[in-house]
């Protein structure tokens, strides 16, 4: 495989040595106990563009479809910052995502096995994919006018959602790096 070099890909490993993280992205920030701390990683002094380091990490797989050169830029708007948060909401937890299709369907067989306590805590933790649904539909409404306030008054629970939720790639491994698989499905994966 040829080596390809783009200038999102020199913008992003600039952005991110200066950020202090690795390319491959690294462990999110997490309290005693493992459990991710809120807002990990984001000072305040530029919530969208921080944020967007974040969403980059995801650029090869639950953005893949996001418009080429989106991440050319290192200060992105902030519509832009939310609209590719809503899209790896919907890659991840959204009803046809990683969660609710991926996991249950082709990882854990609840499909062969539905009473599996494993399959239980994932079906348990609709609710919270739910919650995730809204605030990627009220992310559709918003206009440019609206995005930023919204972005600042949502940012820490977005980075909630990436250190809880999303995988560092969409499979059985990725999965059981997550600290919602720690929190919610670990205990029912060792008692098989």
């Amino acid at each position: 495989m040829a080596l390809r070099v783009t200038l999102s890909s020199v913008v992003l490993c600039v952005a991110l040595a200066a950020a202090g993280c690795s390319k491959g992205g690294d462990a999110p920030a997490a309290a005693p106990g493992g459990a991710p701390v809120m807002g990990a990683g984001l000072s305040g002094r530029d919530a969208a563009a921080e944020l967007w380091l974040r969403l980059a990490t995801y650029r090869e797989s639950f953005l893949a479809s996001w418009r080429e050169g989106a991440f050319d830029t290192a200060k992105p708007r902030a519509i832009t910052v939310l609209k590719a948060f809503a899209q790896v909401v919907d890659q991840v937890t959204g009803p046809r995502g990683f969660w609710r299709d991926r996991v249950p369907n082709e990882l854990l067989a609840c499909h062969s096995n539905p009473d599996d306590q494993v399959c239980e805590g994932l079906d348990q933790a609709h609710a919270d994919f739910a919650e995730w649904d809204e605030l990627a539909s009220d992310i559709g409404r918003l206009d440019a006018t609206r995005a930023d306030v919204f972005l600042a008054r949502n940012r820490e629970r977005m980075v909630t959602y990436l250190d809880t939720y999303v995988p560092s790639q969409a499979s059985e491994a990725g999965m059981k790096q997550t600290a919602f698989f720690d929190l919610k499905l670990k205990k029912y994966v060792a008692k098989q």
